[in-house]
């Protein structure tokens, strides 16, 4: 595949001029099957963490609710996650890793 060919990008500073910084083919061979620069798409599941805003007296269940079943929608979680990591940075808290994991589902098309 033209995908597999190292490029000009796939050099680094750090590495020797005119290879793959990973796997070391020139530029214009293929690289090694192995090499991280090769990608593809995979289906994962991501459990995270969070604290959100929502309404004082909302129970379990409404909450719940709104964001399963009602007409919230999903991308909105991207602007809780945002709020979210501000918190954390300002707290002093670090970052997400303690709060997530993730779960390789499958493969991606063909």
């Amino acid at each position: 595949m033209s995908d597999d060919i190292v490029k000009a990008e796939d050099v680094r500073p750090a590495g020797k001029p005119g290879e793959c910084f990973y796997c070391e083919r020139a530029v214009g061979e293929a690289h090694q099957a192995e090499c991280v620069i090769l990608q593809r798409f995979v289906r994962v599941r991501v459990t995270l963490e969070i604290e959100i805003e929502t309404v004082r007296s909302w129970d379990r269940e409404a909450i719940e609710f709104k964001h399963n079943q009602g007409t919230w929608c999903a991308d909105n979680f991207v602007g809780d996650l945002a709020t979210h990591m501000k918190r954390v940075k300002e707290s002093g808290g670090g970052c997400l890793c303690n709060g997530f994991s993730l779960e390789y589902l499958g493969e991606v098309g063909p």
